[in-house]
């Protein structure tokens, strides 16, 4: 299953585990209206505590017949089985008081489709037995992006070099998973628009193939960029964000 860790960005704290004790609306004893099971609402959850988990579980019992439907993505078992990426989901759950940068939320982002609510969206669904608009609900993260287009064109391809990758950056997998979902491509070295470095990526310490990247000038050259520049690329939907603080040159 995908770890769900949080993305640092320079507005963020890097505790990982203020993410596990982020706070939730939603109290364990919530009593759920019945529903029937099978509906079009996916519902996942990134950094919410446990009774709200427990919730939005029983929101997808098979056993309730009524009004609302849901399914549960993050509990089946497909889900526990994937090692790169999180379920697609048409509504992404994050705790109300911080909206921290998690790879569930960047796959969202970059796949589009996906509502990204505050727990207090399900709180109130709930309550009055009927889904409720969840643009009256965003996080800090904005409505719905459109599936199509990507943010990256096909003609875009980018080098992971898997080597750079240290403890505080997404896996190998993951990011190679969101670079498909948000439209590039994985790319040899020799072939690819960007390659793809760790915070902790020294480039005088770097192969002979990497710094001739780095000493390519001029606008249409490929470029050594840190991770981050890809992840902020992805929040700001913008394929031309700053290269400023994460390019790498010789």
């Amino acid at each position: 299953e995908v770890d769900d860790v949080i993305v640092i960005d320079d507005s963020q704290d890097d505790d990982d585990d203020d993410e596990e004790k982020a706070s939730s609306t939603l109290p364990s004893t919530l009593t759920l209206p019945s529903f029937r099971h099978g509906g079009n609402v996916q519902l996942s959850a990134s950094g919410v505590d446990e009774a709200t988990k427990r919730v939005l579980k029983a929101l997808s019992s098979t056993r309730r017949k009524g009004t609302l439907r849901a399914r549960f993505v993050d509990g089946e078992l497909r889900t526990k089985l994937s090692s790169s990426r999180p379920p697609k989901a048409t509504h992404l759950v994050l705790p109300p008081t911080r909206a921290a940068r998690t790879l569930k939320v960047l796959f969202a982002l970059a796949r589009g489709g996906t509502h990204i609510v505050t727990t207090d969206w399900v709180t109130a669904s709930v309550s009055l037995d009927r889904w409720l608009d969840p643009n009256e609900f965003l996080t800090a993260f904005g409505p719905a992006r459109p599936a199509t287009p990507k943010l990256f064109s096909g003609a875009t391809k980018i080098h992971i070099l898997k080597s750079s990758l240290g403890a505080g950056d997404p896996g190998h997998a993951n990011l190679s998973a969101l670079i498909a979902a948000a439209g590039a491509k994985t790319s040899p070295l020799r072939a690819c628009t960007y390659v793809l470095v760790g915070d902790d990526f020294r480039l005088q310490r770097a192969s002979a193939g990497v710094k001739a990247v780095a000493k390519k000038k001029g606008g249409g050259s490929s470029k050594v960029l840190n991770v981050k520049w890809l992840l902020d690329a992805i929040e700001h939907n913008n394929p031309r964000f700053p290269t400023d603080g994460h390019v790498h040159e010789l």
